[in-house]
């Protein structure tokens, strides 16, 4: 997962992957709101090497013009809503 501040679209977008169960942690660099993107790579090993490949999700949450969600975060915030995605 991605989340862009909207406050400031030059700030690179802060990241995370999640666990197999789809927790994450993730650390903000500011508070504020943040357009959530995602995607869901397919992921191959060659000689040890993690390829990412094409998105198993068609792009279709990673264009942060179009989030996914849009979330308000405050300072001291430690949990966030739930999001849910849907695989078409």
């Amino acid at each position: 997962m991605q989340f862009h501040n909207v406050a400031d679209a030059t700030q690179p977008p802060d990241g995370c992957q999640s666990e197999a169960d789809g927790t994450f942690v993730v650390s903000l660099h500011a508070s504020g709101e943040f357009a959530v993107t995602t995607f869901w790579p397919a992921v191959t090993v060659h000689d040890g090497e993690r390829i990412e490949g094409v998105d198993r999700l068609n792009d279709r949450y990673r264009d942060p013009l179009k989030p996914v969600t849009k979330i308000q975060i405050q300072p001291g915030d430690s949990t966030m809503p739930d999001i849910a995605l849907k695989r078409n």
